[in-house]
C-alpha cells in the first residue's frame, strides 16, 4: 500500500521524509508510544501477501476504491519489500470487527492477510525487566 491513506492526509504519520532517518525514526516510535498511552487500542501487524508477488492489483484498487479504512480502524504506516512479495503494515483498533470490514474491502484482489496483535518493545522491554537477572543498565535494546 502506498503511504499516502484514502484521503491524501499524511498528518501524525512518518511523512516528513526530509529529515534523517534517525529524526524520523525517533518521532515515529515517540508517535506509537503515545498509542498506546491513550489505552484501549491495540496495535496490529498486518502482513499482506500478494499473489504472484503482483501488487498491481492491489494498487489498482486502491486507486477505484480508496483505502477503506472503516470508522475505530487507524493506518499508522507501511513496507512493501523489493520484491513486491508482501506488504506491512502498522495498524491500531480497539474493535475487531473494522479490521474485519477493512479485510473485506479487498476481498477479490488476490491479497491475503495475516493479523498479528503487537507490542511497542519498550513496553515488553518493561514488563520483562523486573524478571532480568542483571542490573538495569547492562541488557540490550530491544
Amino acid at each position: 500500500m502506498p503511504d499516502e491513506d484514502d484521503r491524501g492526509d499524511t498528518t501524525g504519520r512518518y511523512e516528513d521524509r526530509t529529515h534523517s532517518g534517525l529524526l524520523a525514526a525517533e518521532s515515529k516510535n515517540a508517535r506509537v508510544k503515545s498509542l498506546h498511552a491513550r489505552g484501549g487500542d491495540m496495535l496490529f501487524m498486518v502482513i499482506e501477501t500478494f499473489r504472484d508477488n503482483d501488487m498491481l492489483p492491489i494498487y489498482e484498487h486502491l486507486n477505484e476504491h480508496g483505502r477503506g479504512i472503516p470508522d475505530g480502524l487507524r493506518y499508522i504506516d507501511s513496507w512493501v519489500e523489493p520484491s513486491f512479495a508482501r506488504c506491512f503494515q502498522l495498524m491500531e483498533c480497539s474493535d475487531l470487527k473494522a479490521m474485519q470490514a477493512w479485510v473485506l474491502h479487498w476481498r477479490g484482489t488476490g491479497a491475503t492477510f495475516e493479523i498479528i496483535p503487537v507490542l511497542h518493545s519498550s513496553e515488553t522491554r518493561a514488563l520483562v525487566q523486573p524478571r532480568l537477572s542483571s542490573s538495569p543498565g547492562q541488557e540490550a535494546d530491544a
